[in-house]
């Protein structure tokens, strides 16, 4: 009896240890859909870049007899972005969160292992998942740092035409269009670059799942 009783506690403890051991795996499987998720977000956004930028250009270009259908339709845009910036904002505070804690778990697991050629293998790896946490954050400032400076553009223009919504007025709007095209243009760029770079990280963390099986085939027909 006294031994069965050790039997059954040294299963409980494998299997507590196991269910730790899983929560590691778990926590960069949370981080990998969340930046497949924050992938699709940027993607979206760039679509945003091109309604703000499209809208505005039509308003330029075509000027309707009412320009205050053009005008609200453009400052709906530029609200798109800036819910876009908060969004983005959140979003890479909740990437930054769950990288940090899923490191954190692979630190704690790796003071568990004894085998120290496993320990050093699996440090290495560590070493490698944190160079692209850091390449990811670094890319999202970078894309951020540009995304800004067209935001305020296109801001200013929304905030110039609630003014001067005349004829004369969207025509001097015209000179900056250059401006906020090339700008907009190299926005789209680093998003794009931004989105690849999240999917692929994305997906290098998540768990590999079986292929789904296939479906077998009705009832043979009869003769």
């Amino acid at each position: 009896m006294k031994q069965l009783k050790s039997s059954l506690i040294a299963l409980a403890l494998a299997a507590f240890a196991v269910g730790c051991a899983t929560k590691g795996y778990q926590k960069a499987d949370n981080a990998g859909a969340y930046l497949g998720a924050t992938a699709q977000r940027v993607d979206r956004g760039i679509g945003q870049i091109d309604a703000a930028t499209g809208v505005l250009q039509d308003l330029v270009e075509n000027p309707q007899a009412d320009m205050k259908a053009q005008f609200k339709a453009y400052s709906s845009a530029v609200a798109s972005l800036e819910s876009l910036t908060k969004d983005m904002g959140s979003r890479a505070a909740k990437v930054h969160s769950l990288g940090t804690n899923y490191l954190k778990k692979w630190d704690d697991n790796l003071a568990t292992i004894q085998n120290e050629d496993i320990r050093k293998q699996s440090a290495e790896r560590k070493a490698e998942v944190m160079k692209k946490f850091d390449a990811v954050k670094a890319s999202y400032k970078d894309a951020r740092d540009e995304f800004l400076p067209l935001l305020a553009d296109l801001r200013d223009i929304r905030t110039a035409l609630s003014t001067d919504l005349t004829t004369a007025g969207v025509e001097a709007i015209r000179k900056s269009m250059t401006g906020v095209n090339k700008r907009a243009k190299d926005v789209r760029k680093s998003l794009a670059d931004l989105s690849t770079q999240f999917k692929e990280f994305g997906k290098s963390l998540e768990v590999p799942v079986p292929p789904p099986a296939p479906k077998t085939g009705g009832a043979a027909p009869t003769k």
